[in-house]
């Protein structure tokens, strides 16, 4: 399968199924310290990011595996990646890792390069 240069594969449906699980039993997500300090320069709750993932999720938006960064070509096992809308003006890229004990790390800040995923 040929990707769009420059673009990830999108991440695997069982993944999806088992980060989305994740993300709607809040139980079991915890965001990092970079995205809870961009929740409060956007003054947004950490509850209302999650709940713009799960919408992104619901909406069928694009999803992406996340590169390691070290091997082109290669991906971060459960790691997912994308834009999200938080409101009008406002998108940001998350980074979603799902860990060992069914535990979901959410990272989120604004992209400040020129190339973004599309949605």
């Amino acid at each position: 399968m040929q990707y769009e240069r420059g673009i990830p594969p999108e991440l695997p449906e069982n993944e999806k199924k088992q980060i989305f699980e994740a993300l709607i039993h809040h139980r079991h997500c915890q965001l990092t310290d970079v995205a809870m300090q961009a929740c409060d320069r956007w003054e947004i709750s950490g509850e209302l990011l999650r709940g713009s993932i799960q919408e992104h999720f619901d909406s069928k938006h694009k999803i992406y595996k996340k590169s390691d960064g070290y091997n082109q070509g290669k991906y971060l096992p459960w790691t997912a990646q994308a834009n999200v809308r938080i409101r009008d003006g406002l998108e940001v890229y998350v980074s979603l890792s799902l860990r060992s004990g069914g535990i979901l790390f959410i990272d989120a800040h604004v992209h400040t390069t020129s190339r973004r995923l599309p949605r």
